[in-house]
């Protein structure tokens, strides 16, 4: 398995990327191009690319060793016309887009210029040639971090096991000026699994969702929208959930998420440095405070496809 950690930061904006994937298909068109997957450059630790918004998990890796410089691809990833200096594209993404072209993977035509390239939806190609790789990932894990010009955001959690592909996305609008969830949910017609922990109040939790018409399993299911643990570690039914990728809830996050007893939630929290182990700093902070947006998707046709489960 790769395991990957970056840290990046100056004295206003901080970013972090811990990803675990294990796809070999995309390692070996890594390896035969000779791309190296090196660390993100410090003045760009903004512009990390949003994993949760990407069509592949393979186009955001490929999107994150490409974003590491000031080049064309940079500027049209932002939308912008800044071009005087880059007419020709970097040496650095000429190099990747060489051999992408030169493998079979993209169009650039040798006497075109990258610029040319992008111009004439370059971006787009990427993304349609990457996606394919992604049916190689045995399996998955992506947190990313941000904080920049003294504000937050988007944090995201990916977990992709088993052709199933779980998204958790937290922005800044989805808490309010003092940091309350205020994102409005209802547990009716959801599916959860509250496990029979020694601590904890499991029977009220049980009333309250049968109450607001959701149900109760006492196993995962194809049905389950969330697993309840009075506190989340590796009991046997949570390694199952993560497997599964089904997000898991503290009691408090649950009462957080579903009821009008909501809690402050400072993103400081989950920031890494305020942890021991930090590739754990963002799930752990989402299952014991029950925030951020979930979406789930399958792996169907060559491509991730999003169910109406969440």
């Amino acid at each position: 398995m790769k395991y990957r950690s970056d840290f990046v930061t100056n004295s206003s904006d901080s970013s972090f990327i811990v990803d675990s994937i294990d796809n070999p298909l995309f390692d070996s068109f890594r390896n035969k191009l000779n791309i190296d997957d090196g660390l993100i450059n410090s003045r760009n630790d903004w512009l990390v690319p949003g994993i949760t918004d990407a069509r592949s998990v393979s186009e955001w890796q490929l999107l994150k060793i490409l974003l590491e410089e000031w080049n064309a691809t940079m500027q049209f990833y932002l939308g912008g016309d800044d071009l005087e200096d880059l007419e020709n594209g970097s040496e650095y993404e000429n190099a990747i887009f060489r051999s992408m072209a030169e493998g079979g993977f993209i169009s650039l035509k040798p006497e075109e210029s990258v610029v040319d390239w992008l111009e004439r939806g370059g971006l787009s190609e990427l993304t349609e040639s990457m996606g394919p790789f992604d049916e190689g990932i045995k399996s998955a894990t992506i947190e990313v971090i941000r904080y920049a010009d003294g504000g937050w955001g988007p944090f995201e959690y990916v977990r992709i096991n088993k052709g199933k592909r779980l998204n958790i996305c937290l922005r800044e609008d989805d808490l309010d000026y003092h940091h309350y969830w205020c994102v409005s949910e209802s547990v009716s017609g959801k599916e959860f699994v509250v496990s029979e922990d020694r601590y904890g109040d499991r029977d009220r939790i049980i009333d309250f969702i049968l109450e607001q018409g959701g149900s109760v399993s006492e196993e995962i299911t194809d049905n389950t929208h969330f697993v309840l643990c009075a506190e989340p570690g590796m009991q046997p039914v949570v390694s199952k959930a993560r497997e599964e990728c089904i997000p898991v809830l503290s009691e408090k996050g649950f009462w957080n998420r579903y009821s009008e007893n909501k809690i402050e939630c400072d993103p400081l929290d989950c920031a890494p440095w305020n942890v021991f182990n930090p590739e754990d700093a963002f799930i752990n902070w989402l299952e014991e405070t029950g925030l951020g947006i979930v979406s789930m998707q399958i792996w169907k046709d060559g491509k991730w496809q999003f169910c109406d489960k969440y």
